[in-house]
């Protein structure tokens, strides 16, 4: 058995490790923080990785618990605010500071067409959560921007502690249970309609 990681370590996820393992979302070379430690029941050990959101291999991997051994260490944490409070405030006014802009951007418009009542509704509920967002303890923004033609996902995370992340991450599967599904009901009301006509 290998001596745990201490926590705050950075580490970074091996070569030869299969992103299928998580998800399909971590890939060689995704780096993180080890943020809590511990040996199984049968002495293997494993850490809660906290994934660098600003490192340029990260791709939306859920925070997690893993083996140790997928890892290997690189040193202490760096690049990543040991204060959680000024991670969480960084982000929530880079939040504000686009939601005050589309604002602005959609209160020039004199003239209401449906397009721009969209956005100013659009724009509302940005605010409204940006102004909730101040008083959780963790929260994951998911989003899709259209790039070229292509709709490619943006993933925003942040949390004060482990526990807050781990709520956060339940939270997504029950939402995620229920999208899936809804959207299997309708398929199956889509086919129904569609051999009726």
């Amino acid at each position: 058995m290998s001596d745990l990681f201490s926590v705050n370590s950075r580490v970074k996820l091996k070569d030869g490790v299969s992103p299928e393992f998580y998800g399909g979302f971590a890939r060689t070379g995704n780096e993180g923080v080890v943020r809590a430690q511990k040996v199984d029941e049968y002495g293997y050990p494993h850490i809660f990785v906290e994934w660098d959101k600003n490192h340029w291999a990260y791709n939306g991997a859920p925070d997690l618990w893993t083996w140790q051994d997928h890892f290997e260490l690189i040193g202490k944490e760096k690049d990543m605010a040991d204060d959680k409070e000024s991670q969480l405030a960084k982000l929530f006014s880079e939040f504000i500071e686009k939601a005050e802009s589309i604002k602005n951007d959609s209160d020039k418009t004199k003239e209401v067409s449906k397009s721009d009542s969209s956005t100013r509704e659009f724009s509302d509920i940005i605010e409204q959560a940006g102004e909730a967002l101040f008083d959780l303890d963790a929260f994951y923004l998911i989003g899709v921007e259209k790039v070229d033609g292509k709709v490619q996902p943006k993933i925003y995370a942040a949390s004060k502690d482990v526990e807050s992340s781990l709520y956060a991450q339940l939270q997504i599967a029950n939402v995620a249970a229920a999208i899936q599904e809804k959207v299997i009901s309708e398929l199956i009301v889509y086919e129904q309609d569609f051999r009726e006509k």
